[in-house]
Formats: C-alpha cells, structure tokens, sequence
C-alpha cells in the first residue's frame, strides 16, 4: 500500500511489487492526495471492486510494460501524465 512517497507491504518488496507502488507514488505526486483519494473510492465503487481501479489498472499495465522489455527504459511521470491529459482515471 502507497500513501503519497511512502509503500508499506507485508509481504517482501519484489521488484515489481516496488516498481508498482512507485507508479503510484507518482500519481499521487501529480494528482495530489485528495483527487488521487477520490479517483481510488469512485474506481473501487464504480468498477466492482479493485480491478475497477483505473489508478491500479495504470500501475500494472506499466508494471507489465516494464517486465516485458526490461532493456527500453520510458518515463512514468510522463506516462501517468499522458493518462491524466486524458481522462483515462
């Protein structure tokens, strides 16, 4: 779990357990604590539960993106940035 700059897990931190949770960390930078709050709730109540998150939905698919092709860096503050122009939360 990731509250603004810090993840807390009960479980060890993994690669990509971490790399998620700095996805988010980044789209709490960027959106702010209370709209990311508010894009989690409505996520979590409007799709059925987690995998309604579009935040969460985000993380993974840069997760995945990032596993697949370890060697071609991209920049996730300009990836979540492009999901934020775009109305994709």
């Amino acid at each position: 779990m990731t509250f603004s700059d810090v993840a807390v897990s009960h479980q060890p931190l993994s690669d990509s357990l971490l790399f998620h949770e700095f996805v988010h960390v980044e789209q709490y930078r960027q959106l702010g604590i209370s709209r990311f709050a508010e894009l989690y709730v409505r996520g979590f109540l409007g799709g059925g539960g987690y995998d309604g998150i579009r935040l969460e939905l985000n993380a993974y698919s840069l997760g995945a993106r990032s596993e697949s092709a370890p060697g071609s860096p991209f920049s996730v503050e300009s990836e979540v940035g492009s999901w934020i122009k775009q109305g994709k939360f």
